[in-house]
């Protein structure tokens, strides 16, 4: 699971889904992995024009190149949306980093946990808190 804030697993309307998880993890012998808050990277919107979100993503403490920094990246964006496009060149240089995406970026952020997990697991399930499971199926696994 991810979460935006550490407390939110402990929410009313949340922790009764995350027990369920756990014990259904713990029954059926897998890792349960529970992500909040902070997160080891860091992420910044650049601009919003119409559907589409400039963002950008990088690893904390990294200087994202010299002279190069989140006012940088900002300032390149909004010169390129207000139509400088001789600046547009310099995207090249930072591919690595910003990002458009058709929709909130925010959203994004299961597909970043099941990435970091998959690094040292060779599989990750992914289970929303808006899911449930039936408590009468611990008894089954994944292929039942």
């Amino acid at each position: 699971l991810s979460a935006h804030a550490p407390g939110y697993y402990e929410l009313p309307h949340v922790a009764p889904f995350i027990r369920q998880f756990r014990c259904y993890a713990q029954r059926r012998g897998m890792r349960f992995a529970a992500d909040a808050g902070d997160q080891a990277m860091r992420h910044a919107t650049l601009a919003i024009s119409g559907n589409h979100f400039w963002a950008a993503r990088w690893s904390k403490g990294v200087k994202i190149s010299p002279g190069q920094d989140e006012d940088y990246l900002f300032g390149l964006v909004a010169d390129i949306l207000s139509g400088k496009l001789g600046r547009a060149w310099e995207l090249a240089n930072v591919e690595s980093i910003v990002t458009v995406y058709f929709d909130n970026p925010e959203k994004q952020t299961k597909i970043w946990s099941i990435a970091r997990h998959l690094s040292n697991s060779s599989m990750v399930l992914y289970l929303d808190t808006d899911m449930t499971i039936r408590p009468d199926s611990l008894k089954y696994g994944l292929m039942d």
